[in-house]
């Protein structure tokens, strides 16, 4: 006794391989909609779906982590700016040299990419 999944399967295999002949004969049979998808069985595509839908889900989970780790990053910083007082000295690391920066921009900074974080997550 064959399982309906088989059955269905075997059906496709036979719609296929009906196509294909209609091709080889030069047939004006064939479905008008022929794709690169109808050659593969049809059961396969929720299973190409389902891949798709992986491999997006997991970068858009890497690009969450990255933000939660820059946001974790620049609310230490901005904690660390707000218990300096005005007349501290702010230096900003730009390649390889430190260039004096004031106290309320570097603020203003970090504070402005903090919002661009939360806005993006």
């Amino acid at each position: 006794m064959m399982s309906t999944e088989n059955k269905a399967v075997q059906d496709i295999l036979a719609v296929q391989a009906n196509e294909l002949q209609a091709l080889q004969k030069g047939s004006q049979g064939v479905r008008q909609d022929s794709s690169a998808f109808s050659v593969l069985p049809l059961a396969t595509l929720p299973l190409k779906k389902i891949s798709t839908r992986l491999a997006e889900l997991s970068g858009a989970q890497g690009n969450r982590q990255q933000f939660a780790q820059q946001h974790s990053e620049n609310s230490m910083v901005l904690k660390e700016l707000e218990q300096l007082d005005d007349s501290s000295s702010v230096y900003k690391l730009v390649g390889s040299v430190l260039i004096k920066q004031g106290l309320l921009e570097a603020r203003g900074n970090v504070t402005k990419r903090l919002e661009f974080i939360q806005d993006e997550t």
